[in-house]
């Protein structure tokens, strides 16, 4: 596998063709091929989940940059994070995005008591398929059993667990759910989801639950993450006092191995997994920000090394630490071990749901789209 350099600012970026998983003539998996989640994503109070780990640098010539690297925001640095890749017309405000590689998941904003789900092709730049369920988008996840999205009972009615096949979107299970609902993590395992008083476990394909696990008490909707590499899940539970509690929890024994009341903000967080702990993103009131819990001893060992807005949203991929915080903060990555920024990006005029990986970034557009951006260098 080869990878050209990027070029100098002004001219167009040359991306290196991938040697395997896409190509310029087809970029469907087989049917037999294994779905691999590399993550999720959020707006304030949805959250990300790690990757397995980047398997290539490379990004296919179909989803090479239209342009050059977006410049930095003003005091933001000097190195671009990314470039633009184009965008797809979704006809509706996205609100969590699931990235798997070649393809994004993108739930819609909920209109008349319903809402859309989309599979978009990334390097073509197509939606695949596309589905309406009923209630209100929550959370969402995918693993090799299929895509899993939680949505919430309209007028207070019961939430549901859905498991729709992850090419045509078609609804294969679906299962009521007590409470409001939550994020889903999705694995071979099981499907995690904390809709109400507890962890659930449940089966992957009957959606039956298998096990259940109290929680401490929490009055929103809970966020969930796990490397996919790691037998951890972290929960992190928002209420008013305090803000939020982070659980971590040991999935073999499942039992909860530790948890923490002390990490501040003024409400809520998010969660974004890592093979030796977690990174949790919370607001402070007067901006948000983001800490690294190690797994062996629930201790902060990292904090991010950047000034957000409180509405930033916080997810990982690989050796990366993505942030979105708006046209004055930027978009970009930092270092996934010590939180040091490695680039920004002015792209947005505010902080949208997106994911990202080695191969691109996925940004939700309020006017009804998504937005592809090419990592550069320093983001990949």
């Amino acid at each position: 596998m080869s990878k050209r350099a990027v070029t100098a600012a002004g001219a167009a970026l040359a991306l290196a063709l991938a040697a395997t998983g896409c190509s310029g003539s087809s970029h469907r998996r087989p049917a037999s091929a294994a779905l691999t989640p590399t993550s999720s994503t959020t707006s304030t109070s949805l959250s990300p989940t790690s990757t397995a780990g980047p398997t290539t640098t490379a990004v296919p010539a179909s989803l090479a940059a239209t342009g050059a690297p977006v410049p930095p925001p003003p005091d933001r640095g000097a190195t671009p994070a990314v470039a633009p890749g184009g965008s797809v017309a979704l006809g509706v405000r996205p609100t969590r995005i699931v990235l798997a590689w070649p393809e994004a998941f993108v739930l819609g904003e909920a209109t008349a008591g319903h809402f859309d789900v989309a599979r978009v092709d990334l390097p073509t730049l197509a939606v695949g398929a596309r589905v309406t369920l009923a209630g209100t988008p929550v959370g969402a996840g995918v693993s090799t059993g299929g895509l899993y999205v939680v949505a919430g009972g309209a007028g207070g009615a019961t939430s549901t667990l859905s498991r729709l096949d992850p090419t045509s979107l078609a609804v294969q299970t679906q299962v009521a759910l007590a409470g409001r609902g939550s994020q889903v993590v999705a694995r071979t395992d099981g499907v995690y989801v904390a809709p109400g008083t507890t962890l659930e476990r449940r089966d992957p394909v009957t959606l039956a639950a298998r096990a259940s696990l109290p929680m401490p008490a929490h009055d929103d909707a809970p966020d969930l993450a796990a490397d996919p590499r790691a037998t951890t899940l972290w929960v992190v539970l928002p209420a008013t006092d305090p803000p939020l509690t982070l659980v971590e929890v040991d999935l073999g024994a499942f039992r909860v191995l530790r948890s923490r009341r002390d990490l501040g903000g003024v409400r809520g967080g998010s969660v974004s997994a890592v093979l030796d702990g977690v990174w949790v993103g919370f607001p402070t009131g007067t901006q948000s920000t983001a800490v690294k819990i190690r797994a062996t001893d629930g201790t902060t060992v990292a904090t991010f090394q950047g000034a957000m807005p409180n509405s930033a949203a916080y997810t990982v991929s690989g050796s990366r630490l993505w942030f979105s915080g708006g046209r004055a903060a930027g978009l970009g990555c930092a270092d996934v071990t010590t939180g040091a920024v490695a680039g920004t990006s002015q792209v947005a005029p505010e902080a949208s749901p997106f994911v990202a990986d080695t191969h691109v970034a996925v940004l939700g557009d309020p006017a009804g789209a998504v937005r592809l951006l090419v990592p550069t260098d320093a983001c990949r």
